[in-house]
């Protein structure tokens, strides 16, 4: 089986600007989802992930939305960019959201 949450932060001091920070949990116990996250000995594991988001309006439609994330685990899931085992992963998303 398994199991999650987050939790949110949000905060917008202007009307054009605002940032947010998201947390998750996710834990797998009894294996089952093998490949999902990385498992030890016992088909056990986890992964904490957070996530910084900017939200910026530059335009009556126009919406950008940068974000850094950081996941990590106990086991060595992620691969690294020498192509061996990472038990963090950092990644960067850049959105533009035009809404009519």
């Amino acid at each position: 089986g398994f199991y999650g949450f987050a939790g949110y932060l949000q905060a917008k001091p202007t009307e054009k600007f605002g940032i947010g920070f998201r947390g998750e949990y996710f834990s797998v116990y009894n294996s089952g989802l093998e490949g999902v996250v990385g498992l030890n000995d016992a088909g056990k594991g986890s992964v904490f992930a957070g996530t910084l988001s900017g939200n910026i309006k530059v335009g009556g439609n126009l919406t950008l939305i940068p974000e850094l994330r950081i996941d990590s685990m106990k086991e060595e899931f992620f691969v690294n960019k020498d192509l061996n085992g990472s038990k963090g992963l950092a990644s960067f998303l850049f959105a533009a959201v035009f809404a009519f």
